[in-house]
């Protein structure tokens, strides 16, 4: 199992095989367990990987399997029910909606301002801490003013 750990680690990492047989990580690998004996860069290369590629190829061939499964349900339901709608997930059919309208160009000046003014209050001290007292005394919910970004589309409702 930790053989499988080191060529994860190794490939993530874009760590070199041949780093597994140096005196220095052979003897932090003996520091850590004396018992333990790495293998070797070749079945690293090799032997390892084959098993690690094909164990992941299962992986996406079970994923690859439900996910046909359920497109032929509800191919299958669609044929026997056409007065139902299939529809996809409505979260992520908005977030859609607002990118697409986020980048027309009306939109993406006025967002680009409001980026300009968040920013000013949030680098001037003064003036920032005067909105944010302004804030608490209106009762307004939110906890201020936030940069539109582009992982956090629900920024651009707040």
């Amino acid at each position: 199992e930790i053989d499988f750990a080191f060529l994860k680690a190794f490939i993530c990492c874009g760590i070199s095989f041949s780093i597994i047989e140096t005196p220095f990580f052979i003897n932090a690998l003996k520091l850590l367990n004396e018992k333990y004996n790495p293998p070797s860069r070749t079945t690293l290369s090799t032997t390892l990987l084959y098993i690690e590629v094909a164990r992941i190829t299962l992986k996406m061939n079970k994923e690859i399997k439900n996910l046909q499964n359920l497109t032929l349900a509800k191919n299958i339901i669609h044929s026997k029910y056409p007065f139902i709608m299939t529809l996809p997930c409505i979260a992520h059919q908005l977030h859609l909606i607002s990118y697409d309208v986020c980048h027309l160009p009306y939109t993406s000046n006025l967002i680009s301002k409001c980026n300009k003014i968040v920013f000013y209050f949030n680098k001037s001290t003064l003036v920032g801490s005067l909105l944010n007292n302004i804030i608490k005394d209106v009762l307004i919910i939110g906890g201020g003013l936030k940069l539109a970004c582009k992982t956090r589309w629900t920024t651009y409702y707040d």
